[in-house]
């Protein structure tokens, strides 16, 4: 019978050898390919996650890998997108992102070098006139003076949020500055539209002490972006009262970065 022949044991023993090796190196190939896609990445970055995501996502699986100690995969993955450098915060309720700008010269050149990308109201433009580059009490920002700022969305109880409780746990809680208004416009170039989407936010309103304009009644007044426009991303103002208050979900707050130079 052909069971009992040795050359036919031979030839199985050589095919389940071969298999093996061919398993073998598969395994090799896959580990070598990894390294190769991910050893500039460190494991555990935003980096990492995300093009660890988008390799599992291009053979049809989800993704794995937590971030910033947020097990669930899909918001780890989120969270990694949207540029957060930490988690939310139980004491604080804030989840926090960083920025850098350089500040670039003249009110005029500011406008000419945004383009269509950010629109200005009217309505806006003689305060923008009066605050650009200032330093309290006369001086003013040179170009090439670069700001780290922090972004801060709130993650905590409630669906509304308040200028008050915002400046208190950025000032007290995480130990950032106010920004200069001389800086306020400067969020114009420093987020696009698609970057606000990715973090789910409409507007996002700069946190420098508040100032008065009488072209709106002498309110006191926040300089901001509005995303909510379906004609593009607007540089506005706001309402800067203390007792003001925002939807929690998707507005962000910016402050200086603790590193900022200048």
């Amino acid at each position: 019978m052909q069971n009992d022949c040795p050359f036919y044991f031979k030839i199985a023993n050589n095919a389940e050898v071969i298999e093996r090796r061919q398993k073998k190196e598969k395994g090799t190939t896959m580990a070598n390919l990894k390294r190769r896609r991910f050893g500039s990445l460190q494991p555990g970055s935003a980096a990492h996650v995300i093009e660890h995501a988008r390799v599992r996502a291009s053979r049809g699986r989800v993704p794995s890998l937590p971030y910033l100690g947020v097990g669930n995969p899909r918001k780890a993955l989120a969270l990694a997108q949207s540029g957060a450098t930490a988690p939310p915060d139980p004491k604080n309720h804030f989840q926090t992102s960083e920025h850098r700008v350089t500040t670039d010269g003249s009110l005029d050149q500011f406008l000419a070098d945004l383009g269509k990308r950010v629109k200005v109201r009217k309505e806006v433009l003689p305060l923008l006139k009066l605050v650009f580059g200032a330093v309290p009490p006369n001086g003013t920002i040179p170009p090439g003076t670069e700001y780290n700022f922090t972004l801060l969305q709130w993650k905590g109880r409630g669906s509304r949020v308040s200028n008050n409780q915002v400046r208190s746990g950025a000032i007290h809680e995480l130990n950032i500055q106010e920004p200069l208004v001389g800086v306020a416009a400067y969020v114009a170039k420093l987020l696009s539209r698609r970057e606000l989407t990715k973090m789910g936010l409409e507007k996002v309103i700069v946190m420098h002490p508040p100032v008065s304009f009488s072209g709106f009644g002498d309110a006191q007044l926040l300089i901001g972006l509005d995303a909510s426009s379906r004609s593009g991303l607007i540089l506005d103002v706001f309402v800067g009262e203390p007792s003001n208050s925002w939807n929690a979900s998707n507005t962000g707050f910016l402050f200086l970065g603790s590193s900022t130079n200048g």
